[in-house]
């Protein structure tokens, strides 16, 4: 019963603005199925496809929360920085959702492989399999004690944090001299946050290489896979026969 929007009576949160005015793209992805109510798809798959959309409007979610710690650590505020790890690894684990519903039979039928439309995604899925899903180190696939403690490190606290330097931004090396909790230390900590992304590194076994993540960097780009995948599915037909 529920498989069908003709059930749903969720309303265009846009009318009569462009689709592609709309921003966020999960808004964007909303209103499109809201518009295709009558497209196929939409009338046995959903949920699936709903659920698809809740995922791309969760990275978006989680991406903000992220650059807001962020933006309060460099204004000097009181934040946890546990938090923003916190924030990583849902975000990681919306990526994964996202992920399983591009390979999933029904975006396979729509788009006829829909992996190939999501390479920053594929790229970073193993950062879901190897830690935010479940830790290699609590249950091994057969990797060796070196992947599985670096694997575990990834989006943990535990081995302090790498920063990647953002575009134009003025590189400062930590004076010796400096002692932790003074004034000049915590202007340095201002500046890191203010000057720098936050990475997470994980080593990918079938690589043989570490992979760095910057969200920061990375979401758009993730997020315009997730909304292409999305936009096939739900503006999808089946081919009519001449």
């Amino acid at each position: 019963m529920f498989k069908s929007i003709q059930h749903f009576t969720g309303t265009d949160p846009d009318p009569g603005v462009p689709i592609a005015d709309i921003l966020p793209l999960s808004r964007r992805a909303y209103a499109l199925m809201i518009r295709n109510r009558k497209k196929p798809l939409l009338d046995e798959a959903f949920l699936s496809i709903a659920g698809a959309i809740e995922m791309l409007s969760g990275l978006e979610y989680h991406h903000d929360n992220i650059a807001r710690l962020s933006a309060a650590l460099a204004a000097g505020a009181v934040v946890d920085e546990a938090d923003i790890f916190h924030e990583a690894v849902a975000y990681v684990n919306r990526m994964g959702q996202l992920y399983y519903f591009a390979k999933s039979d029904l975006v396979v039928r729509a788009t006829g492989n829909a992996l190939a439309s999501i390479p920053t995604i594929q790229k970073y899925i193993v950062f879901r399999n190897k830690h935010s899903a479940h830790r290699s180190i609590d249950s091994p696939r057969a990797e060796s004690d070196h992947e599985q403690l670096t694997q575990a490190m990834s989006l943990s606290r535990t081995w302090g944090r790498m920063m990647t330097l953002k575009p134009g931004a003025q590189e400062v090396a930590w004076p010796r001299s400096v002692k932790a909790g003074s004034p000049e230390a915590q202007a340095f900590h201002r500046h890191e946050w203010s000057s720098r992304y936050i990475t997470f590194q994980l080593y990918d076994a079938d690589r043989e290489a570490f992979v760095n993540f910057t969200i920061q960097l990375e979401h758009e780009q993730i997020c315009r896979e997730a909304y292409e995948v999305l936009s096939n599915v739900v503006t999808w037909e089946p081919e009519r026969s001449v």
